[in-house]
This record gives structure tokens, C-alpha cells and sequence, in this order.
């Protein structure tokens, strides 16, 4: 199909470009220049001038854009897909399009339309369909068709992409390479440590044979116990992370804390005995809010903030405890130590109290909390049920006028139904009666046209036996009187001369009888054929006349005949030299010197050369045989049959 494709364009259209083979079919075709070049030969692209032969994205959207609406006119299907596709140059795309142009122009060719003519014959309705349609198609060509500038970007893109494929391969050889490298350089060590060990082995085998044999020769073996080998404990490291490191380090802090704690009560302790002893603790009640001592911040503080904070209280109360205090008796406490343990006491007592009223006030207020969210959550979910059963009742109301309507259209649409097949037996049985009649009217028509045929058949056998006989009697009769006339030219002969007839006149009246002349001038013997020949070739002699030309040429001739193969008047006496001479002349009939004329005038005037066979590709054809019924189809086709033919039916 491409070749013919290709002859078509190359032979009959006689494109500006040739295409050579169908490989590049569709590259041609691609930018729609040529198609619009077609249309433009056939007289339906007026606009050609406009298209553009670049291979761009703008020049492929305006050829087909242009040659959409021609095609459309021409009845050819072609939307944006096919253009998108004979863009691309998809496989086959540009031979379905070519093969329809075909089909389409050679019809128009037919019908002998122009492109005005087709337009003028569209409907109107068509007309206003088709400007629609070329609109879309235009904007979804535009949507679908992509820019140049992407293209060359793209382009780029890709051209970067293969750029760094290219880089990353030749960096990952170049560190294919390094690693087999050092495999190698690894792969060498370890066989030169493997060689060196091999090499110590075999030469401590060597020393331990040397010694062993050493000992055979003094007579006795030294048993060497093999030494113990050292062990190393390698101390693991202690996690400083895990639950049980925290807790310890976290014990440990406590207790240092408590422990400083205890040394700083000590030294107090130590330092007041020092001092003199002190009526009563008034002096220490007198001290600021902001410097008192408590045990909170004792507990909550470092070590060292507790030793600063000791220091300072025992610097500001330095100079009172040497006014009040006095020294005391050995075995008494006190009373200020007493004082300070009994406030510490209390204070403790304070914050645990203090801890549990907060911790009761944080339960009822969480408890108060949850009832608040209870309540809140149990109206919700009330109102959001009594919202549901409204939503429910309101939606079981639609739901049953719903089923109501559906059951109102199940029996309309049941109604409907019968009524529809009631119709269609009607028109069925209708439809029956009509082609039976149809088939009635015209089984009475073939019939007659039968009898017809067969009548006009025999009139027409009748006729041409009634010609064939009649042609036999004419025949018959004109051969008759031929061979009576020449019976009666031989007896006028023997009549007048009273001698036999010579050999020449025999001859020529034996032409005259083969060439079916007549022998006597005589105009009632001409036929009414002869007469309406003569008149109609226009001659102004008289019919003896042209009858007595003619057998005066046919008795010319037959001089001619003999005086060219001397024969008759013209043959030479036996023993005449010419005689013997002629015999040795070849005759006339001799292929050897037919052969040499043959050659001499095929030299001379050679004929002209025989135009070769026209290359054309070997298909198959396709016969449809057509006619009436008993026609003769089937013996015809069995008669292809016998052939080398494939019926199809």
C-alpha cells in the first residue's frame, strides 16, 4: 500500500519534494506542508501561500490548523489526536491519512466538484457545526501542542541530564578503579602476610625437627609444657546513661547534701559553745524576715550556698551572741539549739500540711472539672440525639415519599412497557405482512419478467434461425447460379470455337468463380447489398463498370502470378537454355533466403526497442460478481474455482 502511496505522490500529484521510501514517510509529512501542498494541486487549500516549511512547533500548529477545515469539507476524520500523532510521527498515522486523501480526492475527481461547490452543497446546520468544532480543535491544538521555547529547554535539560550520566559514569568507574586498586593493594598484603606466615612455619617445623633430632642423639626428650597465655581484662565502660547510673549519682547527691548538711549543724553547734552563754534567745527572734533561717531553703540549696548562708548569719549575730550567750554546764542542751529543731519540726509539719491542703483543693477542682465536662458532654450528646431522631424522622418521611415515587414510576414504567411491546408485535406483524407481500408482488414481478424474457428469447431464436436459413438459401442459390454461369460460359465458348478451352482462360475464369465474380455484364445481377455499398462509397460509375474493373485486376493479378513464377504463357520450352537456368533458381518459399532478406532489412531499418515492463508490485484482486438470480453466478465462479482462484463468500 506505501508503494502505491508513494507512486500516487511522486507521479500523479508531483509533489516539489520526492519521496523517496516509505521509512520516511512520515518525517515529510510531519510539519503538514505537504499535505496542505496536495490540497493546494487539487484546488481546495487556498490559503498554501500561508503555510510554512520550518520543522517548529508555530509552523506545525499553523499548516494544521489551515488544512483541519479542508479535510472536514472533504469528509475526512481528523480531530487533534490524529494531529498530535502525525506530529510524533506514530507508526502508520501519515499512510491512514494519505490513503483517505486518496479515496476522498480521486472521488471528487469523479464527480468532477470544486472545492467551492462542496462548500456551497454543505448544509447550513453542517456548516455552523463545523465552524464549532474547527474552534475547539484549534484550542485544544494550542493546549496540547508544546512551544518551541520548552522544546529547546527540554532539549537542554536533557542534554545536561546526558552530560551528568556521562560525568557520574566516568566518576564512578574512576572510583571503580581506585577500589579495585586498593582491593588489589589489600588482596597483595595479605598474600605477602600469608607467604611471610607460611615461610615462619616452615621454619619452625625446620627448628623443632632440628631439635627433636638433637635430642635422639643424646638419648633422651625434654617434655616442653607450652606456657600459659596471659590474659588482659579489658575493663568495660560503665554506662553513664542508663535509669540506674542516674539513680545512684542521684543517691549519692542526696546524701552529700545531707552530710554537709550535718557537718554545717556541727560547726554551728561547736561555734556557739565557744561563746559565752546567753539569758534568753531574744536576740535571735530580733533578726530581719529576710535572714531567719529556714529549713526549706536549707534543703532545696547546695552545700556551698548553705556554708555561705551559715557564715553570714553567724557574722551578723556574732557580735549578739557574745553580748547574750554564756557558757553552758556540761550535759545541758541548748535551749536555742532546742528552739531551732522545734521550728524546723514545725515548719515541716507546716509544709506537709500545706501539701495536703493544696493536693485537696487540685482533686476537688479537677473533680469539680470532670463533673463540668460530664455535663457538658451529656447535653451535647442529648441535643445531638434529639437532632439525629429529627434528622432520622425527616429522612424516614423523604425516604417513604421516595418509595411512593418509585413505585409510582415501577408502574408507569411496567405500563410503559407493555404498551411498548403490544406496539412492536403490531408493527412487527405489520412489518411481516408487508414483506410477505413485497415478497408476493415481487415473485409475480420476477415471473413476468420471465415469461418476458423467455418470450423475447424465443422471437429472438426464431429470428436468427429465419437469418441463418435465409443466408443458406442465398447462399445456396448465388452458388448455383455461379457454377451455372460457368457452365454456360464454357458452352457459349465450345459453341462459337468448336475447341477446347485453353489453359489460360481456364485459369482466369477458374479466378473469377473463386473470387465469386460474375462472368456475364449483366446489371439485373447486382444485389440490393452491392448497390447500397456503391452508394454509400459515393462513386459515380456505372455498377458494370466497377465489376468489370474488378475482375480485370483479378485477371491482372493472376498474369502477374504467372508471369512471376513463370508458369503458362511464360514457362520456357524444355530444352531452352533458360529453362535449365530457371530450374536452378530457388523457390519462392525458401525460409534461408526469407531468413537473409529478413536480416538485411532488420540491419537497414531496425526496429524500434520494446519499452521494458513497468516494475509494479504483485497484489491481489478482488471480484465481485453481481446479478440477478439462476443468472450463472455460481458455474462462473466454479469455473474461477478451477483456476488457481480463492472464493470467498
Amino acid at each position: 500500500m506505501a508503494h502505491i502511496l508513494i507512486d500516487w505522490l511522486n507521479n500523479d500529484v508531483q509533489l516539489s519534494k520526492k519521496i523517496e521510501s516509505s521509512q520516511n514517510l512520515a518525517g515529510e509529512f510531519a510539519t503538514g506542508y505537504l499535505v496542505g501542498e496536495i490540497l493546494s494541486k487539487y484546488g481546495l487549500q487556498e490559503d498554501f501561500p500561508q503555510f510554512s516549511t520550518s520543522n517548529n512547533s508555530i509552523s506545525q500548529l499553523n499548516n494544521f490548523t489551515r488544512i483541519e477545515r479542508t479535510l472536514h469539507l472533504l469528509g475526512i476524520p481528523f480531530n487533534t489526536n490524529h494531529a498530535r500523532q502525525i506530529m510524533t510521527m506514530e507508526k502508520g498515522a501519515v499512510q491512514q491519512l494519505l490513503y483517505q486523501l486518496y479515496t476522498a480526492l480521486n472521488r471528487k475527481k469523479k464527480r468532477n466538484l470544486t472545492g467551492t461547490a462542496m462548500e456551497t452543497m454543505t448544509a447550513p446546520a453542517t456548516k455552523i457545526l463545523a465552524q464549532a468544532e474547527t474552534q475547539q480543535y484549534q484550542n485544544l491544538i494550542k493546549k496540547r501542542t508544546e512551544r518551541g521555547c520548552d522544546l529547546s529547554l527540554q532539549e537542554l535539560v536533557n542534554k545536561h541530564e546526558q552530560f551528568k550520566a556521562r560525568q557520574d559514569e566516568i566518576i564512578n568507574k574512576q572510583k571503580y578503579e581506585d577500589d579495585e586498586g586498593k582491593r588489589q593493594e589489600l588482596e597483595s598484603k595479605r598474600q605477602y602476610l600469608l607467604n611471610r606466615s607460611k615461610e615462619k612455619r616452615a621454619k619452625d617445623a625446620e627448628l623443632e625437627a632440628r631439635i627433636k633430632s638433637k635430642q635422639q642423639d643424646l638419648g633422651y626428650e625434654l617434655e616442653i609444657e607450652p606456657m600459659p597465655a596471659s590474659v588482659v581484662m579489658i575493663p568495660k565502660t560503665p554506662p553513664l546513661f542508663t535509669k540506674q547510673a542516674l539513680e545512684k549519682k542521684r543517691k549519692l547527691k542526696k546524701e552529700v547534701e545531707s552530710q554537709d548538711t550535718m557537718n554545717d549543724i556541727r560547726r554551728f553547734e561547736r561555734r556557739v559553745l565557744q561563746h559565752s552563754e546567753f539569758d534568753d534567745d531574744e536576740g535571735f527572734d530580733e533578726n530581719p524576715p529576710g535572714e531567719s533561717m529556714n529549713v526549706s531553703d536549707m534543703e532545696l540549696s547546695s552545700p556551698y550556698e548553705q556554708e555561705a548562708l551559715s557564715s553570714k548569719i553567724g557574722a551578723t549575730s556574732s557580735q549578739e551572741l557574745v553580748v547574750y550567750t554564756k557558757p553552758l554546764q556540761a550535759g545541758q542542751v541548748d535551749p536555742y539549739i532546742l528552739e531551732i529543731r522545734r521550728r524546723l519540726q514545725e515548719d515541716i509539719h507546716a509544709r506537709r500540711e500545706r501539701e495536703k491542703r493544696r493536693r485537696k483543693v487540685l482533686v476537688d477542682q479537677l473533680r469539680a472539672l470532670e463533673a463540668i465536662e460530664d455535663s457538658k458532654r451529656e447535653e451535647s450528646l442529648v441535643s445531638h440525639l434529639l437532632r439525629q431522631s429529627q434528622f432520622e424522622r425527616r429522612l424516614a418521611v423523604e425516604l417513604l415519599q421516595t418509595r411512593h415515587e418509585k413505585d409510582v414510576l415501577r408502574h408507569n414504567r411496567i405500563s410503559h412497557e407493555k404498551e411498548l411491546e403490544i406496539r412492536r408485535k403490531q408493527d412487527f406483524i405489520e412489518a411481516m405482512d408487508r414483506e410477505a407481500e413485497l415478497a408476493r408482488l415481487t415473485r409475480l414481478e420476477y415471473a413476468e419478467q420471465i415469461r418476458k424474457d423467455k418470450e423475447l428469447h424465443d422471437i429472438i431464436q426464431a429470428e436468427k434461425a429465419e437469418a441463418i436459413h435465409t443466408d443458406n438459401v442465398d447462399f445456396c442459390i448465388h452458388i448455383t447460379w455461379q457454377m451455372v454461369d460457368f457452365a454456360l460460359k464454357i458452352g457459349e465458348y465450345r459453341q462459337l470455337t468448336e475447341n477446347l478451352i485453353p489453359a489460360k482462360v481456364w485459369r482466369e475464369w477458374n479466378a473469377l468463380f473463386v473470387s465469386d465474380r460474375p462472368f456475364f455484364d449483366d446489371e439485373k445481377r447486382i444485389t440490393a447489398e452491392e448497390q447500397a455499398e456503391i452508394d454509400q462509397q459515393n462513386q459515380k460509375l456505372h455498377a458494370q463498370t466497377v465489376l468489370q474493373e474488378e475482375s480485370l485486376k483479378i485477371l491482372d493479378e493472376g498474369d502477374f502470378n504467372e508471369y512471376r513464377n513463370m508458369i503458362g504463357e511464360w514457362e520456357p520450352p524444355a530444352g531452352s537454355q533458360s529453362a535449365i537456368t530457371i530450374t536452378h533458381v530457388p523457390p519462392m518459399d525458401n525460409p534461408i533466403f526469407g531468413y537473409v532478406i529478413n536480416r538485411l532489412h532488420n540491419n537497414i531499418h531496425p526496429p524500434a526497442a520494446k519499452l521494458p515492463t513497468p516494475l509494479f508490485p504483485a497484489f491481489g484482486l478482488k471480484i465481485i460478481v453481481l446479478g440477478k438470480s439462476f443468472a450463472g453466478k455460481s458455474s462462473a465462479l466454479k469455473r474461477y474455482s478451477d483456476g488457481n482462484y480463492k472464493l470467498m463468500n
